[in-house]
């Protein structure tokens, strides 16, 4: 009887044993590739599709091999499975398409419609005396203006710039914007003799009708959205914003290191260097579809316009008595900024658009722009906090950065090194004292010559003495010191760096290599760059002897964001 029960006991734990075996074991496809648990595989798939053809199965193994992955184990996949909420479609597609246009709904269509508004439909924008100088916001339409509080509900869609009197505040002066039914300019109450402050915010709706969807766009709009009092509420009411630039550059923008390029080719075309345009014909595909990220040059490149910012200096560098001065040409240019901002709308958002068609990436520029930093009673313990591990990191650089130089000091010379070559390894000679002696030549007492007690570090090279720092009582070298870079090692094109009085930061190429005509695409060839010229003659005021002296290299200006005439360091 025991022995029964007991084999029963057996056969029930190897039952469930296999069971749980099979339930943990992975499902695998025909290639051994783990695939959706059941319950998962159920909901993402509703109907179930029919198994893969010997054809697919083969056309499969033979990607596989050529991606080198065929046959190797993967990491092993952790089984979860679980029921899923429903999808919001027949299909996962489906579902993520109506998740994008429920993220991005009702923008996207405000967004579009606006695009597509032609010119015409858009108000007249007012002459520069018709501006007035008055608080808050005015209402200019049907050649009248009206004071009002905000802009008015039915303007759901908003093109606005503000502007900042920087030398004085970070808040704002001026604003301009436009919807399709009138023109609007908001004065601060500083600016206009209403208030002897200038912290004032620029409000965009009432409270009350916060809920109301509403669109801004704006060229580098983060730096607008800054200024808008509604963006301070703690209840965050329906405003979006949109930002021209970011649309631009993800549709036609430039990456950091095709900018320069960028540059050097656009004074190409406007100075007509055949020769240059000839060798650097690839760059051409680069600059006749795309512009760098301001207003000036976005608004040139989708819309042929010409803008002056000669104004924007009153911004940068005037008072607000000046800006009280040229008030109406000031919101002249504001407002004309707004309608170039407009016209480059209806370029950037239908190319993003056909480079990224799906929903979620519109929801997701609007997401980019809604980012806040909430901050407490213990914010000045963070900054402190923040500041303190500054100094400490920016003493353990200051630390390593010298322990370098010991490092190279103690190396005595270059010793074939491409960076330290370039240092001057001049060395002075210990000073002495001038001996006394006696008539028959002997030193007097005391008269043997001593070491100059005022002179520091004899022997040491040049370029170690000029980073002694004699209130710290040893040498001062930073990131920022003409040496780091040798120190670091630091390349440019993979090759090494040397500091040129004549031109700047420079970098050596080997003379075979520099006639190379291969690129990698973000940069142009070595052939097609212009080789430094130096003076050979040691009796000129700007020969330079290392690169006077060197043969076999060829040195280059590395490249600056202004472009050719603009020098790096």
């Amino acid at each position: 009887m025991q022995a029964r029960v007991a084999r029963q006991q057996a056969r029930g734990l190897c039952t469930t044993l296999a069971r749980r075996s099979s339930a943990d074991t992975p499902r695998t496809n025909e290639l051994d590739i783990v695939m959706l648990a059941p319950k998962l595989r159920r909901a993402v798939f509703k109907q179930a599709g029919a198994g893969a053809t010997r054809e697919q199965i083969r056309i499969s193994i033979e990607h596989l091999k050529a991606q080198g992955i065929y046959g190797k184990q993967g990491e092993p996949v952790a089984i979860s499975d679980f029921e899923p909420p429903a999808l919001l479609g027949d299909s996962i597609e489906e579902h993520f398409r109506n998740l994008g246009e429920l993220a991005a709904q009702p923008y996207l269509r405000m967004a579009e419609e606006f695009a597509r508004a032609d010119d015409s439909s858009f108000p007249q924008m007012p002459e520069a005396a018709q501006w007035r100088m008055q608080s808050g916001w005015t209402r200019y339409a049907d050649g009248g203006a009206s004071r009002v509080r905000v802009p008015a509900r039915e303007d759901g869609v908003l093109v606005l710039d503000v502007e900042v009197l920087v030398p004085e505040s970070p808040y704002p002066v001026l604003a301009a914007a436009v919807s399709q039914r009138a023109w609007y300019l908001w004065v601060s109450p500083h600016l206009a003799g209403d208030s002897a402050h200038p912290r004032h915010l620029i409000p965009l709706t009432d409270p009350d009708e916060a809920e109301r969807p509403r669109l801004v766009i704006g060229h580098s709009v983060g730096y607008d959205r800054a200024r808008i009092q509604d963006e301070r509420r703690l209840r965050r009411g329906q405003l979006a914003f949109v930002d021209t630039m970011s649309l631009h550059v993800a549709g036609r923008g430039l990456c950091t290191r095709q900018r320069p390029q960028w540059q050097r080719y656009a004074r190409a075309r406007r100075e007509n260097d055949a020769e240059y345009l000839r060798v650097n014909s690839d760059t051409g595909r680069i600059f006749d579809v795309s512009s760098l990220n301001s207003l000036r040059e976005v608004a040139r490149h989708y819309c042929g316009l010409e803008l002056s910012k000669e104004r924007r200096s009153v911004f940068v560098e005037g008072s607000l008595r000046e800006v009280r001065a040229r008030f109406a040409a000031l919101a002249d240019y504001c407002a004309r900024d707004v309608d170039a901002t407009r016209r480059v709308f209806a370029h950037v958002l239908p190319a993003f658009r056909r480079k990224c068609p799906h929903a979620a990436s519109f929801a997701g520029a609007l997401a980019m722009l809604e980012a806040y930093l909430p901050v407490d009673g213990a914010w000045p313990a963070y900054v402190a906090r923040s500041e303190r591990l500054l100094g400490e990191l920016s003493e353990s650089v200051a630390r390593r950065m010298r322990e370098l130089a010991e490092d190279a000091r103690r190396a005595g010379g270059p010793q074939d090194d491409a960076w330290l070559r370039c240092l001057d390894w001049t060395a002075e000679a210990q000073r002495f004292t001038k001996p006394r002696l006696r008539r028959d030549g002997s030193y007097a007492k005391g008269g043997a010559p001593r070491p100059v007690a005022r002179q520091r570090l004899a022997g040491a090279p040049k370029w170690y003495r000029d980073l002694w720092d004699a209130k710290r009582g040893r040498i001062h070298v930073t990131v920022r010191s003409r040496v780091a870079p040798y120190l670091l090692k630091l390349r440019w094109r993979g090759f090494p760096l040397y500091y040129s009085a004549a031109h700047g930061w420079t970098f050596r190429v080997p003379a075979a290599e520099a006639r190379s005509t291969e690129s990698d695409g973000t940069q142009p060839p070595l052939a097609s760059l212009r080789a430094l010229r130096f003076a050979r003659d040691a009796d000129d005021p700007a020969y330079e002897p290392i690169p006077a002296r060197d043969a076999d290299g060829v040195y280059f200006k590395v490249p600056h964001p202004d472009g050719d005439a603009a020098r790096c360091g």
